[in-house]
């Protein structure tokens, strides 16, 4: 969708309805395409937003592998992670009380599949923050 004299307020406008406290955007392009120059201008419409440019972390000697480091320096430290613990038991027992019984089946699939995602993906141990979600 290539567009020319965009409404960079409408834009932001948009990007501000998404859901969730904190956006990140994204601007990408080819070398000299204008993405400094169009990010300077939606941060100012964006009430100054902050902008994080490739250029720094990119350079001669690395021009594409550096994303890791965006994603380490940048990306990772918006992520504040709060995990709910709750024995499976109450867990099931609101979902029933929630969903009624005949969600049963569907209940006990979907917490299986969640125990096997976090047993391959362990945020709890991530997290910075561990909430009794029993009470």
């Amino acid at each position: 969708m290539a567009e020319s004299g965009i409404d960079v307020e409408a834009l932001v406008t948009e990007v501000l309805q998404c859901p969730g406290p904190v956006r990140l955007v994204a601007i990408d392009g080819p070398g000299g395409a204008g993405k400094t120059t169009f990010a300077e201008r939606f941060a100012a419409a964006a009430d100054g937003a902050p902008i994080v440019h490739t250029d720094d972390f990119a350079s001669a000697d690395n021009p594409i592998d550096w994303w890791p480091r965006l994603l380490a320096e940048v990306i990772e430290p918006l992520s504040f992670v709060i995990w709910i613990e709750t024995p499976s038991v109450l867990r099931l027992q609101r979902g029933l009380d929630r969903d009624g019984p005949s969600a049963a089946d569907q209940w006990e699939s979907w917490m299986a599949a969640e125990d096997a995602y976090f047993a391959r993906d362990p945020v709890r141990e991530r997290a910075h923050v561990v909430v009794d979600g029993s009470g």
